[in-house]
Order: structure tokens, then C-alpha cells, then sequence
């Protein structure tokens, strides 16, 4: 764990936990913008909205993260990385909307303020697990291979050439 903890402390990771807390105020001022519109503008339900302009900035960041934190072409996505990426989205929605419930349930139906500060607690709680994810899950393959040129597959049990 110790090992771990300390990959953290490096400058290529320090680069990227900038570069995607960046990428991650854009989509957070993206997110906000559309539930707001989508909930004081159009009138949709709170949770649909913040669902919604969830999964819209979740695509965003993609793009974005793939591109600029992990430095990985567009034209190396694929379905593995893909599904990953919001995987780790769909769980930190889940934080986002459990956060908006609790607040909801202190202090009742939510105002604008309210609203945009639940979800300002739910984005802090959810940055660094998010990044360690991203780095060590969704991407992992891709810097590895980045790094390291194309991975070998793995010797089979057997060989002992």
C-alpha cells in the first residue's frame, strides 16, 4: 500500500492530477450549467437533470482526459477503456445523487445555492478517487503501453525456455 501511496508523489503524476483537476472545473462549470438549465430553466426533475448533465460532462471528460492528461491519441479508444471510463463515472454519480439526497433530506426541496453546493461537496469527495481510477484502471493499459511500447502477452505457466 505504501508502494502505491507513493506513485503519487512523482511529477508525471502531479502533472496529471493538475491537468485533470483542470479539465475537471471545465466540466464541473459544463455540469453545473446544465443542471441548473436543465432543473431552474426547463423545469426537469433534479435527479433527471443532474443524470443527465452528469453523463453529458462524463463524455466530455473523456475526450479531454484521454487526450490531455494521459496524452493518448483519439484513434486508440476502445470498448474496454470506454466502458471503464464510465464505470468509474457511474459510481461517482451515484456519490453526486447520494450527496444531493442527503442534502435534499436536511434541508428540503433544494434552491439553486443548495443544489450547486451539494454538488460542490460530491465533486471534492469523489476528485481523488476518480484520478486514481482513471490512471490505474480506465487508462492503465494505454500508459503502460505509451511507456513501454506494444505489451507482450504474458508467457504462458509452462515455459521454461
Amino acid at each position: 500500500m505504501r508502494n502505491y501511496l507513493r506513485s503519487f508523489a512523482n511529477g508525471e503524476s502531479a502533472r496529471q492530477f493538475l491537468v485533470m483537476s483542470l479539465i475537471g472545473v471545465v466540466n464541473t462549470v459544463v455540469d453545473f450549467g446544465l443542471v441548473n438549465l436543465f432543473t431552474f430553466g426547463l423545469s426537469w426533475n433534479v435527479y433527471v437533470a443532474v443524470t443527465t448533465a452528469f453523463l453529458l460532462a462524463t463524455l466530455l471528460s473523456y475526450v479531454l482526459n484521454r487526450r490531455l492528461t494521459f496524452g493518448m491519441a483519439a484513434s486508440g479508444v476502445n470498448a474496454g477503456e470506454g466502458a471503464a471510463f464510465v464505470g468509474v463515472n457511474v459510481v461517482a454519480l451515484g456519490v453526486t445523487n447520494a450527496v444531493v439526497w442527503v442534502a435534499d433530506q436536511w434541508v428540503g426541496p433544494l434552491d439553486a445555492l443548495e443544489l450547486n453546493l451539494a454538488k460542490l461537496v460530491a465533486t471534492a469527495l469523489i476528485l481523488l478517487p476518480k484520478f486514481a481510477a482513471f490512471r490505474d484502471i480506465v487508462f492503465k493499459r494505454a500508459l503502460a503501453e505509451q511507456r513501454h511500447g506494444a505489451i507482450e502477452p504474458e508467457p504462458a505457466a509452462d515455459d521454461t525456455a
